[in-house]
């Protein structure tokens, strides 16, 4: 009777797959990083947006804006900050 022969990954081969996903993780994560980063800049530009277009809105409909005080406050201590 023939014996069947198997056929198996050595230690090596496993080891080498190993080494080339980790060298392929290690160029992408950079660019993952940087992608994260520039999407909550973009994000945090639109919500100052919003905030802008909010303020405007509240402003033209009640023709006054506390919060136009409450930035010159804030203008004013950022101000006495950095003196």
């Amino acid at each position: 009777m023939a014996r069947s022969q198997r056929h198996a990954f050595t230690l090596v081969e496993l080891l080498v797959v190993v080494v080339i996903i980790s060298i392929l993780v290690a160029l992408l994560l950079p660019a993952i990083v940087g992608s994260r980063e520039r999407a909550r800049s973009a994000q945090c530009q639109n919500r100052l947006s919003e905030i802008g277009k909010a303020c405007l809105t509240y402003e033209s409909e009640k023709a006054f804006c506390r919060v136009t005080r409450i930035v010159s406050a804030a203008c004013v201590v950022s101000a006495a900050c950095r003196a």
